[in-house]
């Protein structure tokens, strides 16, 4: 499957208009184009939530608010002073990360295409938020060496410091192929840090969930706007975690949002969550 990545910056805009939407983004962080997107989505999302009680926003601050938990906990109780967010697209995550942290002297640096990292480079000089501690490189999954490659992004980094990579909205955008050779990567070229830890949320091929049969119209919904298909990967929990064991990562936890609802204020669904989010290292 050949994946057009320059697309899939509409959805980073629509993600972006989400958390704000949530509060959980600056305003700054709402664009024209995010906005207009989720108007041009809301008769499919509306079918979608009057369908199954939950609609693509759902899962996304789901995913969001699992992912924000996790890396706490990584800078709180695992010493984590250095993180990296690939395809950061419009995510709020380095900005107010940076900010909370800033007594521990974090280190945050966003990444994305060439397009989208100058957008949010622009965005982050605008207000004031960047800094030589948050930073926006050019960084390109796809490319196994150079300037706009994930090792010479990690170059970048203190190599004795712990280190957490972060991924979100981008996994489901690709096969299962390029997924292990992204993630072998990742293992590879993340061994020059005492510790790293991978977070990614994956959206599951789980053909006994009640939602399953609906999943083609968000995969339709997805594939009209950013012009690339949208793959289910694993069955099953034990599957997903054997899938990243392959790309030789040693521990690997599964996250179901289902065991946060209370701890993370996550609306109660009638069925187990259709997102999972994966802790690797």
């Amino acid at each position: 499957m050949d994946t057009d990545t320059s697309n899939i910056s509409v959805s980073a805009h629509y993600t972006g208009y989400i958390w704000c939407r949530h509060g959980l983004a600056p305003k700054e962080f709402e664009t024209a184009r995010g906005r207009n997107t989720y108007r041009f989505l809301s008769p499919a999302s509306a079918l979608i939530r009057a369908i199954i009680g939950a609609d693509m926003e759902t899962f996304l601050v789901e995913r969001h608010k699992l992912l924000d938990h996790l890396l706490t906990a990584a800078i709180e109780k695992a010493g984590v002073t250095q993180v990296v967010e690939i395809a950061c697209g419009m995510s709020p995550r380095g900005v107010s990360f940076s900010q909370r942290y800033a007594d521990r002297g974090l280190v945050y640096v966003e990444a994305d295409l060439p397009g989208m990292a100058a957008s949010k480079t622009q965005l982050l000089t605008q207000n004031g938020w960047i800094s030589e501690r948050h930073q926006v490189q050019i960084c390109n999954i796809l490319t196994p060496s150079g300037p706009e490659s994930l090792g010479h992004l990690l170059n970048t980094l203190d190599p004795t410091k712990k280190t957490a990579l972060i991924t979100e909205g981008l996994v489901n955008y690709f096969d299962l192929d390029t997924l292990q050779t992204f993630w072998t990567n990742i293992t590879r070229e993340t061994a020059r840090f005492p510790e790293c830890r991978y977070l990614t949320e994956i959206y599951p091929d789980f053909r006994d969930h009640p939602i399953h049969r609906y999943t083609r119209i968000a995969q339709g919904v997805i594939g009209l706007v950013t012009k690339n298909e949208w793959p289910l990967h694993y069955e099953s929990d034990a599957a997903i975690e054997a899938g990243f064991k392959q790309a030789a990562f040693q521990d690997v936890i599964v996250h179901n949002p289902d065991d946060y609802r209370e701890l993370l204020s996550l609306p109660k669904l009638p069925y187990s969550s259709f997102v999972r989010v994966v802790e690797a290292r």
